[in-house]
């Protein structure tokens, strides 16, 4: 697990200028990584892989292949266009789809 591993590379190293300085660094650590180990499924960092909350052994990413993806939302007779990011796990294949930023920018609630 990405935050485990983070935490440990910074307590076991063979240098000492590369652990932490204080017990405070390391509270700090372990409770910023405490969410993201009690709902793994969930991205909470972009930098960490994104388990799957499916299968919970692969990881999502991007697909480019779908990076044109539109949700055409009709409210009070309007039309609204939704850009979409998919997301696919690299095992199962499950997907996700979120509304990408482009489509946030366009109004607080599209629906």
């Amino acid at each position: 697990m990405p935050a485990v591993n983070k935490i440990l590379s910074k307590c076991i190293v063979e240098e000492e200028e590369d652990c932490l300085k204080s017990a405070d660094e390391l509270l700090t650590m372990v409770d910023q990584a405490i969410p993201g180990l009690r709902s793994p499924g969930q991205r909470l960092d972009a930098s960490l892989p994104w388990l799957c909350h499916v299968c919970g052994k692969g990881h999502y990413s991007a697909n480019p292949i779908y990076s044109d993806l539109t949700l055409d939302v009709h409210v009070a007779g309007r039309l609204n266009k939704w850009g979409l990011d998919l997301y696919v796990c690299d095992v199962c294949r499950h997907a996700e789809l979120f509304l990408n930023n482009m489509s946030a920018n366009r109004a607080s609630n599209p629906f």
